[in-house]
């Protein structure tokens, strides 16, 4: 049987009973498929799993560095579909020893996230060409969720008596509850008031033709920003980060960060322990 066979079961049946999202499970088929072809190229047909080594995945990794101008962190991305495939492989007895396993990502070089101030955000919103991208700015902001998480609300998740918005398709098929913010319950009231489609959809951010994707959303939001004028690169996840670097900036501890973003470690949460000149002015200051 075929890599192609064994990675079809991997993808449809695999991790989809492992709760692997649907976009990261369309992610892993894109990395997983690129490798594919660089084998069948290199071999000139079909390959079995077992039949892959190490060598081979390391040759891959070369070939998108000098050939697709990769940089680490998409380098690194397809390692990691690589090295979940084989895991599986190996522990379905598809191949002997894990080809992947030993093999370490390349080192990525730490950036600090891109966040906007208060001021941009308001900035940000007034640009949005219609108040529905305007509603969605401000949830992206003031909950700090997902794209796609917004765009997998319903109508139910989001509880105007407790103040409180259940996300049950987060990442990992994890589900969390996070508070709604005053400001952002009024925001969301006045859209379901006057804006919402009036369709049968269940879907909280709902068009006439079914609920909004976070393709249109990425769009739009890149538009607003130009439209404000904002010299940064500004994408949904934008709004993620300046919400947690916001709250970090306000004393907020990591901890109750991480909870509010859905984070599994908190090392993934530190990366919003950047500070501004202002607030190392005032820490000096303070001598």
């Amino acid at each position: 049987m075929s890599m192609r066979d064994d990675v079809n079961r991997f993808l449809t049946g695999y991790l989809v009973w492992s709760g692997k999202a649907q976009g990261t499970r369309d992610g892993y088929l894109i990395d997983i498929s690129q490798f594919m072809d660089f084998m069948e190229g290199k071999y000139d047909g079909q390959i079995e799993t077992s039949e892959v080594s190490r060598q081979d995945i390391e040759d891959f990794l070369t070939y998108l560095k000098t050939c697709h101008h990769l940089a680490p962190a998409s380098i690194c991305r397809k390692l990691a579909a690589l090295k979940s495939f084989f895991t599986y492989a190996t522990d379905h007895g598809l191949t002997a020893v894990n080809p992947a396993g030993s093999i370490r990502s390349p080192r990525r070089p730490q950036r600090l996230p891109i966040y906007l101030t208060s001021g941009e955000i308001d900035r940000l919103a007034a640009g949005a060409a219609n108040d529905t991208i305007r509603a969605v700015i401000w949830t992206l902001y003031y909950s700090g969720m997902r794209v796609g998480e917004v765009v997998n609300l319903v109508l139910g998740d989001v509880d105007f008596a407790t103040n409180l918005i259940t996300i049950r398709q987060a990442k990992g098929g994890k589900e969390r509850v996070v508070p709604l913010n005053t400001k952002l319950a009024a925001i969301l009231q006045a859209y379901l008031e006057h804006t919402r489609a009036k369709v049968r959809s269940c879907a909280f951010f709902a068009t006439k033709s079914g609920k909004i994707s976070t393709h249109y959303i990425a769009n739009c939001i890149d538009r607003a920003a130009k439209v404000a004028g904002l010299q940064k690169k500004v994408s949904p996840h934008t709004l993620r980060h300046s919400f947690a670097t916001g709250l970090y900036q306000r004393g907020v501890g990591l901890q109750e960060i991480a909870t509010l973003l859905g984070h599994a470690s908190l090392q993934t949460t530190t990366i919003y322990t950047h500070l501004s000149p202002w607030q190392l002015s005032r820490a000096v200051e303070l001598l």
